[in-house]
């Protein structure tokens, strides 16, 4: 029955709706990426506020909304939350690439490479926290 359906439907006017919905799904994916990635600049600005009104070392804040279950099924835990304040830090004025396929994937890859910026430290130190106390080893 379904054969002989198509069968009837213009191609022409077919091609037109596949098209507008190809533009929708290309409009609506684009928004979403910027959706993601002002999620994390706003995150960063919050996070910045609070450290600077309350004097809140800036890992033991992130620890404690990490740890915080009100957030757990969020997807803002304690790396996205870095990152949050990595994407504020380099954004301040929020203005981002201007590149229809900018993404947040894309932003932590440019923040990664050092492609902006030469990394002014003679050394790293990793700090590393127990997953389970959160306590720094």
């Amino acid at each position: 029955m379904s054969g002989n359906t198509l069968s009837v439907i213009n191609e022409e006017a077919l091609g037109g709706l596949i098209e507008e919905i190809d533009a929708l799904i290309t409009e609506k994916v684009y928004e979403f990426q910027q959706a993601k990635i002002d999620l994390f600049w706003l995150t960063g600005e919050a996070l910045r506020k609070f450290e600077k009104e309350n004097g809140t070392g800036i890992t033991e804040l992130v620890l404690a909304v990490a740890r915080d279950n009100r957030l757990s099924n969020k997807q803002m835990g304690e790396r996205n939350l870095f990152w949050a304040l990595k994407i504020y830090d380099k954004y301040p004025t929020r203005e981002f690439p201007d590149d229809k396929a900018t993404s947040l994937t894309k932003i932590k890859k440019q923040l990664t490479d050092g492609k902006d910026e030469e990394c002014e430290h003679e050394e790293t130190v990793m700090e590393c926290h127990c997953k389970k106390c959160h306590k720094k080893l």
